[in-house]
């Protein structure tokens, strides 16, 4: 049926008198195949079963090749398939979803179901696309207004014709970006943010949609360069968080050197008080003495083998902090970021520390 109705409407397309969504009238000369064609449409309720012919309304049976007719279809009578006039007549009925039903729009001589779109097809399609992700991310929707609520609100009519349409080709790769990553909330916030401050600045609500498709492009770059931007600042804190944690932890690992070397070293002077008390000065215990000077010996070296101990603790922990201190620069050598202050402290716990076990 469909391809019936196009042939009669392409024949009219020269000498049409009246478009209209529920009925467009023209006349045309008939050939050998359009009589059959009518009579077609005549069962199906496209057409009525009479055509004006030199101001006579002639049964379509009666109909003669060369005769110039004046008929009237009606688009409403195709079953299975929408037929538009023009590509604003099909925003007008589905702008905000594209049809899941079979469709056809003359004047892009384009049928749904092909496997193709020209371009201002592909253009709505492309609308319909935007227009159900705006949806999906609003707070809720109103007739044909839907509302965004951030930091500040946005009121969007979706109301649009096709020359408000402008270069669109990146709404898939927005909805993709946002949609397939990990961070998707955040991604949400940060295009909701760019979106309302944008379309926030254009006065009347009624052409901010409008604005929207017309500046696709600006707003996506914008989006995209907040969103780079929020991951330099979260790749930084990051960064900060993981240097100040090893940085503590090594601070802990210096200052547990001279701890422990404090908690054992604590019973030297009760040791040496005792060694001290226990001499017999008389000489009468000759035998204790030398154990007791002989035990002093052997509590000096264990002393000594301590002492030596925490310096080559301390000194393990100084060429791990340098070992980090290179890696860390190394990861941030094309960063404005530094650590040299937090380095320097180090440097000067480290040096602390040794100087106290020297003492």
């Amino acid at each position: 049926m469909l391809s019936n109705f196009i042939h009669i409407r392409t024949k009219i397309d020269n000498d049409i008198i009246s478009i209209n969504p529920n009925e467009i009238a023209g006349r045309f000369l008939l050939e050998n195949e359009d009589i059959n064609i009518l009579k077609d449409l005549s069962s199906d309720a496209c057409i009525e079963n009479l055509a004006l012919v030199d101001g006579k309304h002639i049964a379509i049976e009666n109909l003669k090749v060369g005769q110039t007719v004046e008929v009237k279809l009606y688009p409403y009578q195709l079953e299975d398939v929408a037929y538009y006039e023009d590509i604003n007549e099909l925003i007008k009925s589905s702008g905000q979803k594209y049809p899941t039903k079979h469709f056809y729009v003359f004047q892009s001589k384009f049928d749904s179901k092909s496997s193709t779109k020209p371009n201002e097809i592909d253009a709505y399609y492309l609308t319909t696309k935007l227009i159900s992700f705006l949806t999906s991310l609003s707070n809720y929707q109103k007739g044909s207004e839907l509302v965004f609520f951030q930091a500040k609100h946005l009121i969007l009519d979706l109301k649009y014709n096709f020359k408000d349409i402008g270069d669109l080709k990146s709404v898939p790769e927005l909805i993709d970006h946002i949609s397939n990553s990990v961070d998707k909330e955040e991604r949400q916030i940060i295009f909701l943010n760019e979106l309302i401050s944008t379309l926030n600045k254009v006065p009347e609500k009624s052409n901010r949609f409008t604005y929207l498709l017309k500046n696709f492009d600006d707003i996506f770059t914008n989006y995209k360069h907040s969103h780079t931007l929020y991951l330099e600042k979260y790749s930084i804190e990051k960064i900060k968080s993981k240097f100040n944690a090893e940085v503590l932890e090594y601070s802990k690992k210096i200052q547990s050197v001279i701890n422990d070397a404090q908690s054992k070293l604590i019973a030297i002077p009760a040791a040496f008080l005792l060694i001290t008390t226990q001499f017999d000065i008389s000489n009468k215990n000759l035998q204790l003495n030398i154990t007791l000077f002989l035990g002093s010996l052997v509590f000096s070296v264990l002393l000594e083998l301590l002492i030596r101990n925490q310096f080559i603790s301390l000194s393990f922990i100084k060429e791990d902090i340098e070992r980090f201190k290179n890696s860390f620069n190394n990861e941030l050598k094309n960063s404005t970021l530094s650590f040299k202050k937090s380095f320097e402290s180090l440097d000067k716990a480290y040096k602390k520390q040794n100087l106290y076990l020297k003492i």
